[in-house]
């Protein structure tokens, strides 16, 4: 259930700005996506890799709306 709600409910979000040309989308997280570890640079930036799926199944969702935001980003980026 919270599945559906997280990734596909931002999925078709995504698919319908697409479809009707919104020109920015805003994508709330959270920094437990790139997971607590010793060998973390500090600061993080968004180039960091995303590793709290490693650590625990609570941020797998997270984890997947960064990935998938990213996708949409470069997938259909045009430049302006």
């Amino acid at each position: 259930m919270r599945y559906n709600a997280n990734v596909l409910g931002t999925q078709k979000l995504l698919n319908l700005c697409i479809k009707y040309d919104v020109g920015q989308v805003l994508i709330m997280s959270t920094y437990f996506v790139y997971g607590a570890n010793a060998y973390n640079s500090a600061p993080l930036d968004e180039s960091a890799p995303l590793k709290a799926s490693e650590l625990t199944k609570n941020l797998v969702d997270s984890v997947e709306l960064e990935n998938l935001s990213q996708l949409y980003l470069w997938k259909h980026l045009t430049g302006t």
